[in-house]
Order: C-alpha cells, then sequence, then structure tokens
C-alpha cells in the first residue's frame, strides 16, 4: 500500500512539474478563488476523484491491518498531496524526484501498526 501511495504522489508530482498541467492548474486554482463553477469544477473533475482513489487504499489498508484502526484516511491524503500542490503554488521550493518518497516516509510511521 505505501508504494501505491507513493506512486500516486509521485506521478503527482511529475504531472505538475514535467507537463503544461501544472501550470493550467495553477489558472485554474486561481480563477476558482473569484469563479464558483470553476471552483466546483476543479474539485469534482480534478481533487475528488483523485482523493478517492488514494483514500481507497488507504481504507484497504485499514482493513487488512496495515494502517492504523482510527486513522483518518482523508487527513492522511491532505497529508500525503498537499506538498506538491503547495510547491506548485508558491513555488518556494522545487517539485522534486524524490518529494513522493519524503512525504510518504514522513508520513507512514504515523499510520502504520
Amino acid at each position: 500500500m505505501r508504494t501505491a501511495l507513493t506512486a500516486q504522489v509521485d506521478a503527482l508530482v511529475h504531472l505538475l512539474r514535467d507537463t503544461p498541467a501544472g501550470r493550467l492548474l495553477r489558472q485554474l486554482m486561481s480563477a476558482s478563488i473569484t469563479d464558483a463553477a470553476t471552483a466546483t469544477a476543479l474539485l469534482d473533475q480534478w481533487m475528488e476523484p483523485r482523493r478517492h482513489a488514494a483514500i481507497g487504499h488507504l481504507e484497504r489498508g485499514i482493513a487488512t491491518g496495515e494502517v492504523r484502526a482510527g486513522t483518518d484516511p482523508a487527513l492522511v491524503v491532505d497529508a500525503l498531496f498537499a506538498p506538491a500542490y503547495h510547491r506548485l503554488i508558491w513555488g518556494h521550493a522545487p517539485l522534486d524526484d524524490d518529494l513522493a518518497e519524503h512525504v510518504c516516509a514522513l508520513v507512514w510511521p504515523a499510520i502504520t501498526t
């Protein structure tokens, strides 16, 4: 499960950094501040499908005992993916090749049994 989550974060990092999607997503996020329709579309079409996939990994981990019971999957997903979006928006640090591994290594001990 850790491998699947790391791969999902890594895919996001590469998409945001290596394709035009990163620049487009920044523009859509900016537009969503003042345009409710853009905000709704961005959440419904971009964020929620990706969150749902990651939450599914965590729920399976809870069911198998790999992830500690009582773990809040939605909060863990926020912790895993927020650094990539934060770096995309602010540009204060690079979207490095090893970002996904570092973020997962930081979060993993807090959720595993």
